[in-house]
């Protein structure tokens, strides 16, 4: 008998039947979908800016498998794209706990830490990375950065130089943007040997310390809101007899061009001048200039 001359009710029937199956096959198939799969995806949503499908297959992958290391780290990276630290750290907690050899997520973790203000506990970390097989280059530079973030500006010129001897990469994308790091890097520590060459004057009780006049916003660009990118650039800046920003270094940038707009932003800054025994004296100073979206 063909299909158009069973009875109607019987058509209908055998209809919802096949629908029944279908959705049950398709239910099932997602049910037999394994955390690794959805840690896979979530992978290739990062690499493709996708966060969104990142956020959501996170949730599943942690829903079938909560105590896996690879899932908490990337849970982690996903929590900061949201500028959710405090939940980054708790994961990456969780991960170290569950998986103490694990140098990327001891490098991750001491990153949080040390934007947290956390520096003792960010130089642990850091540390444990390097001992466990970290990227010698970024780690070396993480250091760098939370002797620094202590305000030990010649310490760090140590450790920023290490990183520049561990500095490689085989990837030809990355080359690049590696020359234009290092370069910085380089800057960056010239201008902390003259930073520390004058740190120990700078601390004299004879000093009057400059004090901000003004507080400049930083212009937030389109690309970085369509990232939803936050967080802080640190800089250090040369304050002149006039109270006028003459130079400015970055310590520790967000990329995407929010730095050159955290530059530009400290150069419109205007201190009252450094003085010392009466007399005005430049004056190098550490400051943030903080992105946010509101």
């Amino acid at each position: 008998m063909k299909f158009n001359q069973v009875p109607i009710v019987l058509r209908a029937s055998m209809i919802a039947c096949s629908l029944i199956f279908a959705l049950s096959s398709d239910a099932i198939c997602r049910q037999q979908e394994t955390a690794e799969q959805f840690i896979e995806r979530v992978k290739k949503a990062i690499e493709n800016d996708e966060w969104g499908r990142a956020q959501s297959g996170i949730k599943h992958a942690l829903a079938l498998k909560p105590k896996s290391p690879e899932a908490l780290f990337i849970a982690a990276q996903v929590y900061l794209h949201e500028g959710a630290r405090s939940m980054a750290i708790e994961s990456l907690s969780k991960a170290i706990e569950t998986q103490p050899v694990y140098p990327e997520a001891h490098f991750l973790l001491a990153r949080c830490l040390l934007d947290s203000g956390k520096t003792e506990n960010a130089r642990e970390e850091a540390n444990i990375a390097i001992g466990q097989g970290a990227s010698l280059f970024p780690a070396y530079r993480l250091l760098g950065e939370i002797d620094f973030g202590e305000g030990k500006y010649e310490a760090a010129i140590a450790p920023f130089e290490t990183a520049l001897r561990f500095a490689q990469t085989s990837d030809e994308k990355e080359a690049a943007k590696l020359q234009r790091e290092l370069e910085d890097l380089r800057k960056l520590i010239e201008n902390l040997k003259r930073f520390g060459a004058l740190e120990a004057e700078q601390k004299s009780p004879d000093v009057v310390r400059p004090v901000l006049l003004n507080n400049p916003a930083p212009r937030y660009t389109e690309e970085s809101r369509q990232l939803k990118l936050e967080g802080a650039v640190s800089l250090v800046v040369m304050i002149t007899e006039n109270g006028d920003v003459a130079s400015v270094v970055v310590v520790r940038g967000l990329g995407n061009a929010l730095d050159e707009q955290a530059i530009e932003a400290a150069r419109q800054m205007k201190f009252s001048p450094a003085s010392k025994n009466g007399k005005l004296i430049p004056y190098w100073m550490k400051v943030t200039i903080e992105h946010y979206l509101r």
